[in-house]
């Protein structure tokens, strides 16, 4: 199995916390689909805090990640709330 994780943005002096997702959320998505090429066979993951904006990418992309197989696991303050597996579109 292989995951790419990222964080709960923070805002600081010069960025706002939904424009730090919308550019971790980027890299999370190269490394989906580059990994996909690399095997075809392995499980591969895309876990994120449930944050407004992650959400929001998330359904933008709803259906390229059945395409390239790939499930989502959010996480919240208490752990983990909800998942959605390969072929099954995210809420």
């Amino acid at each position: 199995m292989w995951v790419t994780v990222k964080g709960y943005p923070e805002a600081t002096q010069r960025t706002h916390p939904a424009t730090q997702a919308r550019h971790w959320f980027t890299a999370a998505l190269y490394d989906l689909v580059a990994w996909r090429g690399e095997g075809p066979k392995v499980s591969i993951t895309l876990a994120l805090p449930d944050f407004p904006t992650y959400r929001n990418l998330t359904r933008r992309i709803a259906w390229l990640l059945p395409e390239i197989d790939v499930s989502v696991l959010w996480v919240g303050d208490r752990g983990v709330l909800e998942t959605h597996h390969r072929n099954q579109e995210p809420t």
